[in-house]
């Protein structure tokens, strides 16, 4: 605001000018790429991690077989903040199965559960269905809903989706549920005709609940390998991995890194 002027002098009044200052920027984002145990590949796009227990709980933290892995925890004991991982994987032989699979009864049919990510992290996966779940409201159709539980034998995790459906038009149609809020599995889009999985066995004493009995289902169709080693000419060379935005070409995007 303008100085009061009580007695003669020199005033000095600041006027915004609309000139900005330049904003400083982070100077320790470091970007890794290599092999990991689990988690998105350079297909998903680069992943940032703000610690390393971010990247045990998405990439799955030490491999023997992942410098990478090594590199990433370092990073962080020396202070590192953030992060940018690209996990590379490529199958070990053309036609391996490289996501893990559970196929769930449902009736005369079945519905199908992929894991998020290759590897053979996934054959750890079990699924519980239950129908347990509350009344219909109108609209919605009878014998639709369910509740899904996935749990990782790996690492103790066990995801809940309650009051899922397989009604194509319901807004909690589970495989649209699994796609937002599952970090272990995917699921395919049901058929208009198709049944909602069967329940599985109520736990007790002799069948402890995910124990290998009628209270879980277990993955059917397992990944083979966690992929093999990439050299630098498939990875760089040619057109192709820099044209799909493969390998370390992911990180072109990537907002930040130094």
């Amino acid at each position: 605001m303008p100085a009061a002027l009580t007695y003669p002098g020199v005033y000095v009044e600041e006027i915004p000018s609309g000139v900005r200052s330049i904003t400083g920027v982070a100077t320790s984002i470091t970007a890794f790429a290599g092999r990991a145990l689990r988690g998105p590949t350079d297909a998903d796009g680069p992943v940032v991690v703000n610690s390393y227990a971010d990247f045990e709980r998405i990439f799955g933290g030490l491999w023997v077989h992942s410098p990478m892995t090594y590199a990433v925890r370092d990073f962080f004991l020396n202070g590192g903040a953030q992060a940018i991982i690209v996990r590379l994987f490529a199958p070990a032989n053309d036609g391996d199965q490289v996501d893990a699979e559970i196929e769930l009864a449902a009736g005369a049919g079945t519905h199908l559960l992929t894991a998020r990510s290759p590897g053979t992290w996934g054959n750890r996966l079990r699924a519980r269905v239950d129908h347990d779940t509350r009344d219909h409201l109108p609209g919605e159709q009878a014998d639709s809903l369910f509740n899904l539980y996935v749990r990782d034998d790996a690492t103790g995790l066990v995801e809940e989706f309650r009051n899922v459906s397989i009604q194509e038009s319901h807004a909690r149609r589970f495989d649209k549920v699994l796609a937002a809020d599952s970090t272990l599995v995917r699921g395919e889009k049901p058929a208009a005709t198709a049944e909602r999985p069967d329940a599985h066995d109520d736990a007790d004493a002799t069948d402890p609940l995910w124990g290998d009995n009628g209270t879980n289902t277990k993955v059917t169709n397992a990944a083979v390998d966690d992929g093999t080693v990439l050299t630098r000419a498939e990875l760089t060379s040619g057109a192709g991995p820099k044209a799909a935005k493969r390998g370390p070409y992911a990180l072109a995007h990537a907002d930040l890194l130094n």
